[in-house]
């Protein structure tokens, strides 16, 4: 099937095509840099008037600010290996097959992300999982360390298939000590596996380095969100704790 398109001009704007043989119906509105319109019973695609005003609104600048740091978080989510394929195989509500962990980050968080900050009761995995009970934890430059009660018997964790823990942690990094340095960055880590025990307490460490330590080092304020996996023989996440904050 054919796609017509034609170049014309529209109140003095140009417009990039004309759709005659719509394959996906009517369409309206701003889409990106461009502008569905309906002219003469044709939708047609027009570039955005050079005149056009991004609002300044109180709101829009909420919402702008709010979007840019959900996708920063989710990204930061998305680099821990481990956590991006619990988002990923993980169904939250209807038509999840379809969406990436990714798109399952950003809708899940958004009502936790604020325009200046992350709620305190964030959660970084995709449901309610099992029960980590932190007792300590430490968040340093070149170390972030949590103590952990033992997990117990009834979390229906099954030790002949689940091999080991991970920890897994995203911190979130403010007040930057230099205001020339953007005003929040994101660091990402996870611990190497550890023996599975569901009988002992768990003290588990993460080693910073590098760019890691760098920009532990570049803020002041650091909230970190932790989550607790189960692995199996071959490495594969199988269960995530409910997500706990220092």
């Amino acid at each position: 099937m054919n796609l017509c398109i034609q170049y014309l001009k529209y109140k003095g704007n140009t417009i990039m095509a004309t759709i005659k043989n719509e394959l996906t119906g009517r369409a309206s509105g701003k889409v990106g840099l461009q502008i569905y319109r309906i002219t003469n019973g044709k939708t047609a695609l027009c570039a955005l008037p050079a005149s056009f005003n991004v609002s300044q609104s109180e709101k829009s600048l909420e919402v702008r600010a709010r979007f840019s740091l959900g996708l920063k978080l989710a990204h930061a989510m998305c680099d821990i290996p481990h956590l991006k394929h619990v988002w990923k195989n993980t169904s939250i509500t209807a038509g999840d097959s379809k969406r990436t962990a990714f798109n399952k980050m950003m809708k899940a968080n958004y009502p936790f992300v604020l325009k200046d900050g992350l709620d305190a009761i964030l959660p970084i995995v995709p449901d309610l999982g099992f029960i980590a009970e932190k007792s300590a934890a430490t968040l340093a430059n070149d170390e972030i360390t949590a103590d952990i009660n033992a997990i117990g018997t009834l979390q229906e964790i099954d030790p002949a298939v689940e091999t080991s823990f991970q920890l897994a942690c995203v911190v979130f990094c403010t007040s930057p000590t230099d205001n020339r340095w953007a005003p929040y960055r994101f660091i990402s880590c996870a611990s190497a596996p550890i023996a599975l025990n569901l009988a002992t307490p768990l003290s588990i460490s993460i080693t910073l380095a590098g760019s890691k330590t760098t920009t532990f080092d570049m803020y002041s304020v650091h909230r970190a969100f932790f989550t607790l996996l189960t692995l199996n023989a071959e490495g594969v996440p199988i269960h995530f704790s409910d997500t706990f904050t220092v």
